[in-house]
């Protein structure tokens, strides 16, 4: 799936107001929805692997 915003590789999807939509980052998804951009993982949606467990 591409990018809802920028047409990347999505990494992750949201359920928006108007449907499923996809998004490489969560710079692009933030810009899509209305909310301030903040430094990525800020927001959860993309999942950072932090050890071998992850």
């Amino acid at each position: 799936m591409k990018c809802a915003m920028c047409e990347k590789e999505a990494k992750f999807k949201d359920n928006t107001s108007i449907g499923v939509k996809y998004f490489c980052s969560e710079k692009c998804w933030a810009e899509y929805i209305g909310v301030e951009v903040k430094p990525e993982g800020y927001y959860g949606m993309v999942q950072k692997k932090v050890g071998w467990w992850a």
